[in-house]
């Protein structure tokens, strides 16, 4: 194995390749800009602020003096396309729910600064589970905050766009993602490079439990979302999923066998999925691990333990094995 899944996605040839820089989207999106491919991996992380990347020893908590929480729990982060801006939905006391934050790292400091609240989200409701387009264009989440629409529940996925005009530039005022909406819990979103929407839900599936689902984007409109197979979904818990920005793999968490661990499963190539391989000791443990996120070069794993501690490591240390 070559670096694996760890060093980010593939190109034609099969040679292992690293995402950088802004990919431009028109609607959703227009292709994945890879450069830098060859037959080893970088040894330097290079997805991440390079003072950032140096901290990463083995499979450990984010250092405080790097990302400020205050002891707070996370919930989940997401990973802007350069490093520089790192997302989360953290539990700070500043209403009954989660709310979302930013980072954004300064260079003369050597850490990212924040963390500084969303203007749209001020903990009086429970908004979580944040994750970003793989070019930072638009940035998902899940709330429970209340909408006046048939058939929304009490959870449901919600979509804010970056936008840069005269006046600024910033996140736009959140609204809930069409046709996407269930009577059940919906949360979890993961957005692929192609604009197709995973995420995890309760709603109906050929399995029990939460499971996760797979929207597909035709025509600039997302189509019903489907379940996915088995291997992928169990009669247990399926959540958290993180899409590859080419759908080549998953991460997600389940508790398939006891608590809350890692898994990743391949694209079989013909619809479906391979049977998932669970995270080495290193990771997993008698704790439970959930919220599994790369940052977009794929060098860097992003977990959180049950406790709301955020942990990371090189992906490597997953020790999954890309199929043959």
């Amino acid at each position: 194995m070559v670096g694996g899944w760890t060093e980010g996605w593939r190109n034609g040839a099969g040679r292992p390749c690293r995402v950088v820089g802004r990919i431009g989207w028109v609607g959703i999106a227009t292709g994945l800009l890879v450069i830098g491919c060859g037959p080893e991996p970088p040894d330097e992380v290079r997805d991440l602020p390079q003072a950032a990347g140096a901290e990463i020893e083995g499979v450990t908590p984010v250092p405080e003096g790097l990302l400020v929480r205050a002891g707070h729990p996370i919930e989940r982060v997401a990973v802007g396309p350069d490093g520089l801006r790192v997302y989360g939905a953290i539990r700070d006391g500043a209403g009954p729910g989660p709310r979302l934050v930013e980072w954004v790292w300064h260079e003369d400091m050597q850490h990212w600064m924040g963390p500084d609240a969303l203007h749209f989200s001020d903990g009086s409701e429970s908004d979580t589970a944040v994750a970003i387009a793989p070019d930072g264009s638009y940035l998902l989440f899940a709330s429970s905050r209340p909408v006046d629409l048939v058939g929304a529940g009490d959870m449901n996925i919600w979509l804010s766009q970056w936008r840069e005009d005269d006046d600024g530039a910033g996140w736009s005022d959140p609204w809930l993602l069409p046709t996407i909406h269930s009577p059940a819990w919906d949360g979890g979103p993961s957005l692929a490079m192609n604009g197709n929407l995973y995420f995890a839900s309760e709603r109906d599936a050929p399995t029990s439990g939460r499971n996760l689902f797979l929207a597909e984007l035709e025509g600039g409109n997302w189509m019903s979302p489907r379940a996915l197979p088995s291997p992928v979904n169990s009669d247990f818990d399926e959540i958290d999923p993180w899409i590859a920005p080419d759908e080549s793999f998953i991460l997600f968490a389940s508790n398939r066998e006891g608590a809350f661990d890692l898994y990743a499963s391949y694209a079989d190539g013909v619809g479906g999925w391979t049977e998932p391989q669970r995270f080495v000791e290193l990771i997993t443990t008698e704790a439970d691990e959930r919220a599994p996120v790369l940052s977009l070069g794929g060098q860097v794993l992003f977990f959180v333990r049950d406790d709301g501690e955020l942990w990371w490591s090189r992906s490597g240390s997953s020790g999954v094995e890309p199929p043959e």
